[in-house]
């Protein structure tokens, strides 16, 4: 079992969502290529063809499934490969400097430092047996 699976079942409402959103996203591709001087009979053909397909989705019900999930799994290399760049460079360009810094400056939020002369490094709490505590969470 891996950490991002593709989901198999799907509800009745994703299905219908699923067109707009399609018809949107291409769209939108469609508006990107056309600003980027890609010339307008590709473009066409491909407004064409996505028209072509949200209609035959919408025509034919059980074509929706099969197509959402080949959509799905079509797309997932994408989500895991953004995901995975995202998680990188919030890690290296903003956590790793943040830490370097504060060794730099000597900060320890959690007091990990050794001293030799202390017996123990237990910290007392004030014990609180109130139950009602437990519904103040923050």
């Amino acid at each position: 079992m891996g950490m991002i699976e593709v989901k198999q079942t799907f509800s009745r409402k994703e299905l219908l969502w699923f067109g707009p959103l399609f018809a949107l996203f291409t769209g939108l591709i469609c508006w990107v290529l056309w600003r980027c001087g890609v010339p307008a009979m590709p473009l066409t053909l491909l407004a064409i063809a996505a028209l072509i397909v949200i209609i035959v989705y919408y025509l034919f019900p059980a074509l929706q499934r099969p197509f959402y999930r080949g959509w799905m799994f079509s797309v997932m290399p994408i989500g895991w490969v953004i995901s995975h760049l995202l998680l990188s460079i919030i890690y290296y360009l903003l956590l790793t400097p943040i830490g370097i810094i504060m060794r730099l400056v000597g900060y320890d939020p959690m007091n990990r430092k050794l001293e030799k002369k202390r017996e123990t490094y237990w910290v007392a709490r004030q014990q609180v047996r109130d139950p009602n505590r437990y519904f103040k969470q923050y």
